[in-house]
């Protein structure tokens, strides 16, 4: 799947790094959250959420969190 990468002047103009959303899962990608690209087959990639997932030191999926539009987040996916 790759990186999706913005243009700097788009990061500027749309004030990017100010959003609610875009502070949220910086802040749980510091705490060692991981963002889930794909929730599998047939699953829309929206972009109205962020999917988030923590893991327990043996690799298992330890804790899911949406993080929404508005900064808000929520356990699990659904």
């Amino acid at each position: 799947m790759g990186d999706r990468r913005l243009k700097e002047d788009a990061i500027r103009d749309m004030k990017i790094k100010e959003h609610d959303m875009v502070q949220e899962v910086r802040e749980r990608v510091s705490q060692g959250y991981r963002i889930q690209h794909s929730r599998g087959l047939g699953t829309r990639c929206g972009f109205s959420k962020v999917f988030m997932f923590k893991n327990y030191p043996n690799q298992m999926m330890a804790e899911k969190i949406t993080v929404t539009l508005s900064g808000a987040v929520k356990r699990g996916w659904d």
